[in-house]
């Protein structure tokens, strides 16, 4: 037969899969959490991987991307949040439903 799309997924794909399956949102679907954004509490970007790349818009005609790593905060501006890269196949997800 034909296979299905788990059986022929492999590597981040086949964690996406898995990840959904359990009700995870690898994809950012879901609406997330509310966080202060300090270095004590920042804002978790769900990410497959070990770092994920993410836009932001700082001043009206200023934009730029840049790095988010997990255990390491970071922030687009020294004004600006910090950020925090979260596993999103993992148990402890930061999201609501």
């Amino acid at each position: 037969g034909i296979p299905t799309n788990e059986e022929q997924a492999t590597g981040l794909e086949l964690r996406a899969l898995l990840a959904q399956k359990k009700g995870k949102d690898p994809y950012s679907i879901f609406r997330p959490k509310e966080y202060a954004g300090t270095s004590e509490d920042p804002h978790i970007v769900p990410s497959i991987g070990d770092k994920r790349l993410v836009g932001c818009l700082f001043l009206v005609k200023q934009d730029g991307t840049f790095s988010v790593e997990r255990k390491r905060p970071n922030r687009c501006n020294p004004k600006l949040t910090r950020l925090l890269c979260n596993d999103a196949a993992s148990e402890t997800e930061a999201f609501v439903p």
